[in-house]
């Protein structure tokens, strides 16, 4: 037999990779209303089923930006994620709602995608980072009317009164001043 010598005994192969990264999309699903309340629902869609054995995790941050305040209008979500489960295409998140006693009309909630865990920023794109949310409000402004109880007297003198009065009771925390 012959003999031979190996002169090197390691050699380094590459390997491509052909998996590309998923795109997520941050939206919402449902717009929040104080009647009820109904809660506001954010969701991730991902471009593909994620087939990558793990959750998919999206850090949520309230950007402070919208017209609704946080804890008054509704429930602060400091630490909220979005999780997509393995062989799933989206996640959601929920975020209560509180039904206040004020007027304010329409509001809204803007909410972004902070950041991911290192193996769900390898593994998805986020293609869209932010999403608004509205809160329809369900209260109604108080009608008032103003009429005079007493009337004023030259001779008297006497004071006029005038009074007012409101369609429903006060119920919004605060003194109602009319000038």
């Amino acid at each position: 037999t012959a003999q031979s010598n190996i002169t090197t005994a390691t050699a380094t192969a590459d390997i491509t990779d052909n998996d590309t990264p998923l795109d997520a999309t941050f939206s919402v699903s449902g717009d929040g209303d104080e009647d009820g309340p109904g809660a506001m629902t954010f969701r991730v869609d991902l471009s593909a089923t994620n087939n990558t054995g793990s959750t998919l995790t999206y850090d949520l941050a309230d950007l402070g930006t919208g017209s609704a305040t946080s804890v008054d209008d509704y429930a602060a979500f400091a630490g909220a994620q979005i999780t997509v489960a393995d062989g799933a295409a989206f996640g959601t998140v929920t975020i209560n709602v509180v039904d206040d006693d004020l007027v304010e009309g329409l509001e809204d909630v803007d909410v972004q995608i902070t950041s991911a865990d290192a193996f769900t920023t390898a593994q998805s794109n986020i293609t869209t980072a932010t999403a608004t949310a509205d809160i329809t409000d369900n209260d109604t402004p108080l009608d008032a009317t103003l009429s005079v109880s007493v009337d004023g007297d030259e001779d008297g003198p006497v004071a006029m009164t005038f009074r007012v009065d409101l369609s429903a009771t006060n119920n919004t925390g605060s003194t109602l001043t009319y000038d």
